[in-house]
């Protein structure tokens, strides 16, 4: 994914999926620079649901661990996270 990034350093996808990536690795530090990069972009409100489909995808494969840490990545960034 790094590399894809470096070669595409716009690619919306390929950077939240990274994000997604260093938090289910516990990588906090990355996750939340790129985490700020997404938020102040226009797709920036929707990041909180973003993580939330991801959190649901990760239920489903019963990757729960997974799926809390996302949730609790979109909740301590102060991400909007439907209800």
């Amino acid at each position: 994914m790094e590399k894809l990034l470096g070669e595409q350093p716009d690619y919306l996808a390929a950077q939240f999926l990274l994000c997604v990536a260093n938090v289910c690795l516990q990588e906090t530090a990355p996750a939340e620079v790129i985490f700020r990069k997404l938020r102040t972009l226009p797709i920036g409100d929707y990041i909180g649901e973003s993580f939330l489909e991801i959190s649901r995808r990760f239920f489903s494969a019963s990757r729960s661990a997974y799926a809390r840490r996302t949730l609790e990545a979109a909740s301590i960034s102060d991400a909007r996270v439907p209800k």
